[in-house]
């Protein structure tokens, strides 16, 4: 057998490579590329060091890279919207979306969040429960925002159906705020964070601190030279 493919270098951008990984007993292999370059997680773990003429973990199946308390369902719809190309006529549900944007939340995927984000605001029947719950879970600071001010400003109070979907602990401070505004009549200030219970000025300070770190991840990690 000839060993002349085995002298001719590699190109750093078109020589792909793929890595394998182990979710709930299932393995995947994808290119590795995608991992490598456009995870602020996975950049930094392909980037350690590896002992010489070992075998890399994810580098084939009997070593595959273990996902750990990932489900196979959503990594699955996770790589749908990761590598577009290959399922650029998929359409994913929301439920689908919302697995994908907790994925690239986890490790640091900025295009993936972003694409995911705006596909759930364009699905539809987007209601400010929606925003409330997704907003607090996912870190994304203008929908957690505007359900705030859309509870806050409304003409009618939570319902209890609303209350059993977001929880106690947001709506009694959502209440509270509501009530606060009505009895001030502040209806048209930039004054209401004011009005506002501590822990909801926390929340609301810490999903839009963690909005704003995710939204100033880089699109792109440069392969570390060798």
């Amino acid at each position: 057998m000839s060993d002349e493919s085995q002298q001719h270098p590699k190109d750093d951008e078109y020589y792909l490579t793929n890595v394998v990984f182990l979710v709930e007993g299932h393995l995947f292999s994808v290119p590795r590329y995608y991992f490598a370059n456009m995870s602020e997680v996975f950049s930094d773990t392909f980037a350690l060091p590896t002992v010489e003429g070992a075998k890399t973990e994810g580098s084939w199946d009997h070593s595959p890279f273990h996902l750990e308390g990932i489900s196979m369902i959503d990594f699955k719809a996770f790589l749908r919207a990761l590598i577009k190309e290959v399922h650029r006529d998929s359409i994913l549900s929301r439920k689908e979306w919302g697995s994908a944007l907790k994925l690239a939340n986890m490790w640091g995927f900025h295009d993936v969040r972003q694409r995911a984000i705006n596909a759930i605001e364009q699905a539809g029947h987007f209601t400010v429960v929606d925003k409330i719950n997704l907003g607090r879970e996912f870190k994304v600071f203008h929908w957690f925002n505007a359900a705030v001010q859309q509870f806050a400003f409304r003409e009618v109070s939570i319902s209890a159906q609303e209350v059993g979907l977001i929880g106690l602990d947001m709506a009694v401070p959502l209440f509270h705020l509501r009530e606060k505004i009505v009895r001030h009549g502040v209806w048209h200030t930039s004054d209401w964070m004011k009005y506002a219970e501590d822990s909801l000025k926390e929340e609301l300070l810490e999903v839009k601190a963690s909005s704003a770190a995710f939204d100033a991840l880089p699109s792109f990690y440069p392969a570390p030279k060798p």
